[in-house]
């Protein structure tokens, strides 16, 4: 028997050949990544995404922010939150439960549009993702 896991990202689902399934929890994300947008006012810190995963019995796996690019007119922090899975995807039988997660979150802190980028990575794999702040 061929032992396989998929990744869903945000809908989509990449097969890999290991024995866990990494989530990502909100937002899309296509085989390269995701690419979000955003709004924050002067002040104002956003959630931007959260980010779970889990393995093949729908056990939390640790979740790893690494940002590639920092933002020129705010702060990017993270935080270990509660994220549910929204989106069934294939037929993930994990939909509907709250993992704690990893969220990330910006705050703006000078006018001008924004952008930065982050990878999240756990024991399973990682995924790009490039955000836009106005």
């Amino acid at each position: 028997m061929k032992l396989q896991t998929q990744m869903l990202v945000g809908g989509v689902v990449l097969t890999c050949s290991l024995m866990m399934t990494p989530l990502v929890g909100e937002g899309y994300a296509g085989p390269g990544g995701s690419e979000l947008h955003r709004h924050a006012a002067l002040g104002q810190t956003v959630k931007v995404f959260g980010h779970i995963m889990f393995g093949r019995f729908c056990t939390a796996l640790d979740v790893s922010i690494n940002v590639t690019l920092v933002p020129t007119h705010g702060t990017i922090s993270t935080r270990k939150e509660e994220v549910t899975l929204r989106d069934a995807g294939f037929g993930n039988k994990c939909v509907g439960n709250s993992f704690t997660g990893t969220v990330v979150y910006y705050k703006r802190t000078s006018p001008g549009v924004d952008h930065f980028e982050y990878t999240d990575w756990s024991s399973v794999g990682a995924m790009n993702h490039a955000v836009t702040v106005d």
